[in-house]
């Protein structure tokens, strides 16, 4: 009897390509999600990944432009991960003995990391003998180091973030146009040279291995210099800022054009030869030397260098005066007040001293009906609507506190004092705020962007609802730190109460990463 032949029954769905499976079940993804992998894998399909030894020998160049370009073009398309970029870097210790390793392979990680289809990469530097230079060059990604630096690290960086959990050997940000860097400890050379944008932050020192500054109970007690002291922080410096929180060196601002620059503590000739820019020193370890520039301000401690602050009223303080007598402070609709003191603000003819010393004219306005909001939205808005770029206000002789400061803030603000509620409330992606003080309730609260520092402590609610930029309580913090923010970083320098739910951004203390998401 012959047997019947029984068709084989076809599978529907999609075949395997290159022995990828697209039948692979969705466990509980989306759609939406499926395609993403399917077209993923058509992409890697079409541009595949190259081995490192393959990259290595195919890069061969002396110029670093070339290294760069070559890396980049052979990258590019390749769509490297997270996992792809580490694996990489272990495979390419075998190298360490080339004579250019150092900066060749910077520059390929550079190159792999700003083509990748990954947001955040890690790189691990004490995998080599060697340090690693022009690591995180033209960045747009957000990138962690683990260990030291070499030279060159965030040169012409576009975007992004780059966290050092280390030391830097020199030249940190030159020419960077925007982004944020993060070093944890020192940088032993150049700092933020030609700088056009972003933000540069330092935990430790500048030309620490020229400086050694023994500090107790935040009183400088002695200085150890070791060789070359002309360690440059904003040389030639056109925009941005900086934050170093000890020793700043020598020469800072040399030959500035704009930016702002905060160092702990200052060495010799600071703003030689300027043009512009804000120059804040907050000790003063030694007797600064040298004249400053032409151009920009100077701030040592409490004392205003350059340009020196009039003494006595003129009209402009009249004016400022009047504006304050005929403005009708609204608190149950902040926004229609702040608009129509931008409207006066184009109105009036003033610059950042005359704002200065107008914020110790107020303090005999204290008994105005609700004094500390209706003068944080005024001074907020004059601060906004006038063409000065800093800022300064002294609340030192307030018995008040002055709160909403800084509301909708896109320009430059420090403070001597004590701050209410709300303070940097919707700050913008420009704005920065350094608080010689503590504050309250809810400062940063629904800020988009932009930097707060408080040297003090903050009340609960820091960062409440906000959706980027940065934070940093040198103080303690009270409760619900973070409620509801949506991105952003939050440092806490001491201690803290708790920490509230939050959708997205990173909350740290010191070196603890509280809740990131």
């Amino acid at each position: 009897m012959e047997t019947q032949q029984v068709a084989k029954k076809v599978e529907k769905g999609i075949p395997k390509v290159n022995g990828f499976d697209g039948k692979k079940p969705l466990n509980g993804k989306r759609p939406e999600e499926e395609g993403i992998r399917l077209v993923s894998h058509i992409r890697e399909v079409k541009s595949p990944k190259l081995s490192a030894a393959t990259i290595w020998k195919k890069v061969e160049s002396s110029e670093l432009s070339e290294i760069y370009g070559k890396a980049n073009e052979l990258c590019s398309g390749s769509n490297y991960s997270v996992h792809d970029v580490e694996n990489f870097c272990q495979q390419i210790k075998q190298f360490q003995r080339d004579e250019n390793f150092s900066y060749k392979a910077g520059l390929i990680i550079s190159a792999m990391i700003n083509s990748g289809m990954d947001d955040g990469y890690t790189v691990n530097t004490t995998l080599y003998n060697k340090k690693l230079t022009l690591l995180g060059y033209k960045n747009v990604k957000n990138v962690r180091v683990i260990g030291d630096v070499g030279d060159g690290l965030a040169s012409l960086m576009e975007d992004g973030s780059i966290t050092v959990e280390g030391s830097v050997h020199g030249n940190v940000g030159d020419g960077m146009s925007g982004g944020e860097i993060y070093i944890n400890e020192n940088v032993f050379g150049h700092v933020g040279a030609d700088m056009e944008g972003g933000m540069i932050r330092i935990f430790g020192n500048v030309g620490s291995l020229a400086h050694i500054c023994v500090v107790h109970q935040g009183t400088p007690q002695q200085k150890i210099l070791i060789g070359d002291v002309s360690m440059i922080v904003g040389g030639r410096m056109k925009g941005g800022t900086i934050h170093v929180d000890g020793f700043g060196g020598s020469l800072i601002g040399l030959f500035q054009k704009g930016g702002v620059i905060t160092v702990g503590y200052g060495g010799s000739y600071v703003g030689p030869r300027r043009s512009g820019g804000v120059i804040i020193v907050r000790e003063d370890l030694e007797n600064t030397l040298g004249k400053p520039g032409k151009g920009g301000e100077t701030f040592i401690g409490d004392r205003q260098l350059y340009p020196f602050v009039k003494n006595g009223e003129d009209e402009t303080l009249k004016d400022l005066i009047d504006a304050w007598m005929l403005f009708r402070f609204d608190n149950f609709d902040i926004e229609r007040s702040y608009d129509e003191i931008l409207g006066m603000a184009t109105a009036l003819e003033y610059s950042g001293r005359d704002l200065l010393r107008f914020s110790k004219a107020i303090e005999c306005f204290q008994n105005d009906h609700m004094f500390g909001r209706k003068a944080g939205i005024f001074l907020s808005a004059l601060v906004n609507g006038g063409e000065s770029m800093f800022h300064t206000f002294d609340f030192t002789g307030l018995g008040k506190k002055v709160s909403l400061l800084g509301y909708r803030n896109d320009g430059i603000i420090r403070v001597f004092g004590n701050l209410g509620s709300h303070t940097g409330c919707e700050m913008q992606d420009n704005g920065l705020m350094i608080v010689e003080g503590s504050a309250g309730y809810g400062t940063g609260a629904w800020k988009q962007g932009g930097s707060i520092i408080i040297t003090g402590d903050t009340g609960d609610f820091l960062g409440l609802g906000m959706n980027g930029g940065y934070i940093d309580v040198l103080g303690t913090s009270g409760n619900n730190i973070g409620q509801s923010m949506k991105s952003g970083d939050i440092y806490l320098e001491s201690g803290y109460g708790t920490v509230g739910s939050i959708y997205g951004g990173m909350i740290q203390s010191q070196d603890k990463i509280l809740i990131k998401k």
